[in-house]
């Protein structure tokens, strides 16, 4: 899944690319390739058989033009989760957008990839997939309760007696 954009700012280069570039990096992004106009980030796992979102291979591109940013946001992946993926470009593209545009600062960019990524993480173990959260069966919970109950009565009881 690409998204595409093209917005104007009136950052420099390197201060539009240095503030992304930070941005990206709270989201586990690395720089892959840094040029005179051109910038890409990328993150993820190298195939598309992630069990998490946030580890599929993701890549985002901006090209600088004297204050015309194109951007790309690339999710690679194979199976279903088409939308999810849309998602995440969309944000992607948005967030940088709104720091080169001003409208939010870097920390708030920075938020708002790391909760894209925990909202992901979430999501995707909510629906069976990504990483198995660890449940205790209830009938283990009320067992344990029941032992204590029955070690305090114990206890009381050999109290009394002695």
């Amino acid at each position: 899944m690409v998204v595409e954009h093209e917005f104007v700012t009136a950052f420099e280069e390197v201060d539009a690319f240095d503030a992304v570039e930070a941005a990206l990096r709270t989201g586990y992004f690395a720089v892959a390739e840094r040029h005179p106009g051109r910038l890409v980030m990328r993150r993820g796992m190298k195939k598309p058989h992630a069990r998490n979102v946030a580890d599929l291979p993701q890549t985002v591109r901006l090209d600088f033009d004297r204050g015309r940013i194109e951007i790309a946001a690339a999710v690679v992946t194979v199976g279903e989760g088409q939308r999810v993926h849309e998602r995440v470009g969309l944000q992607l593209v948005e967030t940088v957008e709104s720091l080169l545009l001003g409208d939010v600062d870097m920390d708030e960019a920075a938020g708002q990839i790391q909760r894209m990524d925990l909202a992901l993480t979430h999501s995707a173990v909510n629906t069976g997939r990504g990483k198995p959260t660890k449940r205790t069966n209830p009938w283990v919970l009320a067992a344990l309760v029941l032992l204590i109950v029955a070690m305090v009565v114990w206890i009381a009881y050999l109290t009394q007696i002695y």
